[in-house]
């Protein structure tokens, strides 16, 4: 399980990494990749990747998985 500590050294943040921090990251891995084609695409991947079934998540949450 990622521990509070872990997630603020590596996001500077408690809760994990701000939604601008998700577009830049994903937009410098789509420019390295050689597929960025536009910043929409950028937003689309970020809220994918956002929906995508999370166990320790839905454990905290109390959701079945």
């Amino acid at each position: 399980m990622i521990s509070l500590h872990s997630t603020l050294q590596k996001y500077n943040n408690p809760i994990g990494p701000t939604s601008e921090r998700l577009f830049e990251d994903t937009k410098k891995q789509l420019i390295k990749n050689g597929t960025y084609q536009s910043d929409e695409q950028v937003w689309d991947a970020v809220i994918e990747k956002s929906m995508k079934k999370d166990d320790v998540i839905n454990t905290l949450l109390g959701l079945e998985h």
